[in-house]
């Protein structure tokens, strides 16, 4: 039998911690990036927000230079056609 490291119930060896997922927020309205980053911190603990963007250009950017593991993406977004057009 190979030697396989003891796992937890989230498939990550035990004895270490998993690294939180790292998330943008991409919301043209301050008020729903600012409550969304309110819920995740308060019920989501293995999320961390890392940026908020308002606009295509400033998403893109984020996405570019932070590399996060998700996006939360307001699709009619400034700057963006929303796939309706």
């Amino acid at each position: 039998m190979a030697d396989t490291p003891a796992t937890t119930t989230d498939n990550q060896p035990s004895g270490e911690a998993s690294a939180p997922l790292r998330v943008l927020v991409v919301d043209d309205h301050a008020l729903v990036r600012s409550g969304v980053r309110s819920e995740l911190t308060t019920h989501a603990p293995d999320l961390d927000v890392i940026a908020e963007a308002d606009d295509v250009e400033g998403a893109i950017a984020a996405v570019h230079a932070l590399r996060p593991d998700v996006v939360l993406l307001d699709v009619p977004l400034p700057g963006g056609n929303g796939g309706g057009g």
